[in-house]
């Protein structure tokens, strides 16, 4: 990812309010409403905290098939256009890290997944979720893309290799045998982030998770049954859309 400039009429000081001091507490005054995806993998790893935790976050789901992040409403409370997003008033904060450290920090009980008093746990989270940014997000991203129909760029062996490589190695440096992402034993923001979007390469019909990263996603569905529900409107897409287009090009 790089550095892109700031949209026309761009607000720091609203944009990036929700993010900024050490407050421990939520304006429960205003409505916060998550604005999401339902289909997307990026989205939910937001929505399973707000599930999870029970917040008091309204989730309004955002049809990006209908152009809905594009309209004027919406540029007003993210000129990226680009979901999710956390909104309260005027204050907004998007990029779905910022707003899971954003929703630990300010509500308790999803506190524990983002513990900041325990500085080195604190720092590999914080590690975690560079490289699931910087480094899988990526390759999985590019190999899932085409064959979810997200994007123009061909499906290749090669990029499918790369993104199956590097799960591969991401299970056999990051996941210890019983425990979640980082070695510890109990999951954090880094298991939601990464299992989220390594949905994607769920794309291509035959794949197969190697051992140790489909026994953390057993683990991980274990200790949050709601990920399923929250899932639900994408394996609909993948069995309704994806999948049968694969078995019909395979027959041809």
């Amino acid at each position: 990812p790089v550095d892109t400039p700031a949209p026309p009429d761009f607000n720091p000081k609203s944009c990036y309010a929700m993010g900024c001091g050490n407050s421990k507490t939520v304006n429960r005054k205003k409505i916060t409403i998550l604005h999401v995806m339902e289909m997307s993998g990026n989205s939910h790893g937001c929505m399973l905290l707000v599930r999870t935790g029970k917040l008091e976050v309204k989730i309004k789901n955002v049809d990006l098939m209908k152009g809905e992040h594009k309209t004027e409403e919406f540029l007003k409370i993210n000129p990226y256009h680009i979901v999710p997003t956390l909104s309260q008033g005027e204050d907004s904060l998007w990029e779905s890290n910022a707003v899971m450290r954003y929703l630990c920090t300010n509500y308790e009980a999803v506190k524990k997944y983002y513990p900041t008093e325990d500085t080195k746990k604190f720092a590999k989270i914080n590690q975690m979720l560079d490289y699931r940014q910087t480094v899988l997000y990526p390759k999985v991203t590019r190999a899932g893309y085409p064959l979810l129909g997200f994007s123009s760029l061909a499906h290749t062996e090669e990029v499918m290799k790369a993104a199956a490589d590097e799960i591969e190695r991401f299970g056999k440096l990051y996941l210890a045998d019983g425990k979640f992402v980082g070695g510890f034993q109990e999951p954090t923001i880094a298991d939601i982030s990464i299992i989220t979007i390594l949905s994607y390469i769920e794309g291509k019909k035959d794949y197969k998770y190697p051992k140790a990263v489909q026994e953390w996603i057993e683990r991980f569905n274990k200790a949050f049954p709601e990920y399923m529900e929250v899932k639900k409107s994408f394996v609909g897409y993948l069995e309704g859309v994806v999948w049968p287009k694969q078995t019909t090009e395979k027959k041809e």
